[in-house]
């Protein structure tokens, strides 16, 4: 069902509305999906890796809110919005990282 999500265009004015109180702007936790990060965990791990090209996570949530509240998908609670969202998209690993703390998870998993 829905279409992929291939390259998330943010919305910098609705990621500005919805993020203040999800979001830590001292230590932020960002977000990829696997098949993008060419590191391996050991280089994920290392201090100073850079993700500053990965979106920003919002930690307590799920991947889609992450996507949501960056602007890089509609709001699937109004009208027909989730109808584009794809589930194999959202099926897949991604990564998590803070700059304090790097893991590797498997679908919305912090256990990995």
């Amino acid at each position: 069902m829905g279409g992929a999500v291939r390259s998330p265009k943010r919305n910098p004015r609705r990621a500005r509305d919805r993020t203040a109180a999800c979001r830590s702007p001292a230590a932020p936790w960002r977000l990829q999906r696997d098949s993008l990060v060419a590191a391996s965990g050991e280089e994920l791990s290392k201090p100073g890796f850079h993700d500053q090209e990965w979106m920003i996570a919002t930690v307590p949530g799920t991947v889609l809110t992450s996507y949501l509240n960056d602007g890089a998908v509609p709001d699937p609670n109004y009208g027909g919005n989730q109808l584009p969202i794809s589930d194999s998209f959202f099926y897949a690993d991604f990564c998590i990282a803070t700059s304090s703390y790097r893991r590797r998870g498997r679908r919305g998993s912090m256990s990995g």
